[in-house]
């Protein structure tokens, strides 16, 4: 997330539900989610390239950037 939107809010909102997954929005838009699991380095951060992509297409798409971004864990 920083590295794309250095200056990005970012807000946790923790969900007590299964599987965990971990969502990225700005402005209530869903970019993309993942399984908690994929961010962690011992499976190699398969997370890692949608949630850049995502991101980045983002960034493409929208002039000025997000003006906050949410990441919640469900």
């Amino acid at each position: 997330m920083k590295a794309v939107f250095p200056d990005a809010q970012v807000d946790a909102v923790q969900i007590r539900k299964r599987p965990i997954r971990v969502t990225i929005s700005s402005g209530g838009r869903e970019l993309v989610r993942v399984d908690q699991r994929d961010l962690f380095g011992k499976y190699g951060w398969p997370a890692e390239k949608p949630i850049t992509e995502a991101l980045l297409k983002f960034k493409a798409d929208e002039t000025a950037g997000p003006t906050a971004a949410a990441v919640a864990a469900e």
